[in-house]
């Protein structure tokens, strides 16, 4: 019989892919790490031993487990996003298309049948490693009113401290909000504005469908700056002029017109933008 040693996963604070990465390791070696654990806090009375007891008795909590499993889920959508937008071969034009559908997939599990699929799995493994799943947990923090709603009336109870025990209350309190935040986020960061310049950017892509497509290079050109007409007019002079080329990638058509740079400066200008301009400022 082998063995094969593993290491936990860091939970990156800004990653949310990389805390998909750790949170799958945690729930496929779960029965592992609780060993580990148990059998660390049982070496003696040093710290490493006293912080495994104190991890342990965390790890152990079925609140833990139900949410490890509602973020497992909720960033295993995001991680297949974050995986096509980190690609050396991003197409940006699919991009778009997976971005708005991996939203709506988030939308569409803000529901409580949704819900009780995810839950019903953290069962199975407190069973399997003698958890009680059925636990009480009071919030440390009083319910208040965030600043931003002071001047609403909010029909919750406030100045209490919320008692998590059922299916429901896991479900009102952390997997509907948890969906809320994210689709928030997602919603802001993915603007239409920054989807069209997303379309916008593919215009340069040989490898995209959208390639020296004329009819989508105006977000693009106000965002460098460039008149959209005349970067109309380029697109048209190359793509007859590729007609008996094949261009594999970006880089390729950079230097395909790098000669004729007096004669398509806008056109350089808007790929060495779109080749220079970090992910980031995409998504």
């Amino acid at each position: 019989m082998t063995t094969q040693s593993s290491t936990l996963k860091l939970w990156a604070w800004t990653r949310w892919d990389s805390r998909w990465n750790a949170i799958d390791f945690i729930i496929n070696n779960f029965s592992a790490i609780i060993k580990a654990l148990n059998d660390i806090s049982e070496e003696g009375s040093g710290s490493r031993s006293i912080n495994a007891g104190g991890l342990l008795v965390h790890v152990k909590k079925s609140i833990f487990i139900i949410t490890s499993f509602i973020l497992h889920r909720l960033f295993g959508l995001i991680k297949v996003l974050s995986d096509h937008l980190k690609s050396p071969s991003l197409d940006y034009v699919r991009g778009e298309h997976l971005i708005i559908s991996i939203i709506q997939q988030i939308q569409d599990l803000r529901n409580e049948q949704s819900f009780q699929q995810v839950y019903n799995k953290p069962k199975n493994i407190c069973d399997v490693n003698g958890i009680d799943f059925i636990q009480q947990y009071r919030s440390c923090r009083l319910t208040t009113i965030p600043a931003r709603f002071e001047a609403f009336i909010i029909n919750s109870t406030l100045r209490q401290r919320e008692v998590l025990s059922s299916s429901t209350d896991f479900m009102n309190r952390i997997y509907f909000p948890l969906i809320d935040c994210m689709l928030v986020e997602l919603n802001d960061r993915f603007s239409s504005k920054t989807l069209s310049l997303m379309k916008s950017i593919s215009t340069v892509y040989p490898e995209s469908s959208n390639f020296l497509n004329i009819d989508d290079i105006e977000e693009f050109s106000r965002h460098i700056d460039t008149d959209p007409s005349a970067l109309k007019n380029k697109f048209i002079v190359i793509k007859s002029m590729l007609q008996s080329k094949t261009i594999n990638d970006v880089i390729e058509f950079l230097n395909e017109l790098l000669p004729l740079s007096s004669a398509f400066p806008q056109t350089l200008q808007m790929i060495k933008s779109a080749i220079t301009m970090p992910i980031s400022q995409v998504t």
